[in-house]
């Protein structure tokens, strides 16, 4: 069965989660540089090239009102972008998912350096959770 991935898509940092071969479960994977789309593209391709991805979420950044702000707008491009080098792409409510990601891996006792490092990966599997269970 095919893979479902998801990006936290930032201006640093790109986390990218994986679901499990039934699509229920998401699991942080790995966080990647930002540098520029066609080297974003294809960091994203070598990092999810061991899995039969059918569908790339994208956490969508949108204003606590739910609208679309500058970074929408900015996320939907590099969608754009990511559809035509091959992709799938949907898009999935973001909102909350690095405070919630800061909050899980405190929890699970990751020191604070641990968390800036893990921080995107994993919030990149809270949007992918989201979208699994149907909140996207």
């Amino acid at each position: 069965m095919p893979f479902i991935a998801a990006l936290d898509y930032g201006e640093r940092h790109i986390g990218v989660a994986i679901s499990d071969a039934s699509g229920t479960i998401a699991s942080p994977l790995t966080t990647l540089p930002h540098k520029n789309w066609a080297q974003d593209i294809l960091a994203i391709s070598n990092s999810l090239a061991p899995y039969p991805v059918s569908l790339v979420v994208i956490g969508e950044p949108l204003n606590t009102d739910g609208s679309a702000g500058p970074q929408t707008l900015i996320t939907r491009a590099f969608g754009q972008q990511l559809e035509k080098s091959g992709f799938s792409v949907a898009y999935c409510d973001e909102r909350y998912s690095s405070i919630q990601a800061a909050e899980t891996l405190r929890s699970l006792g990751c020191r604070p350096e641990n968390i800036k490092r893990r921080i995107d990966q994993t919030a990149a599997a809270i949007i992918l959770q989201r979208y699994l269970d149907g909140a996207g």
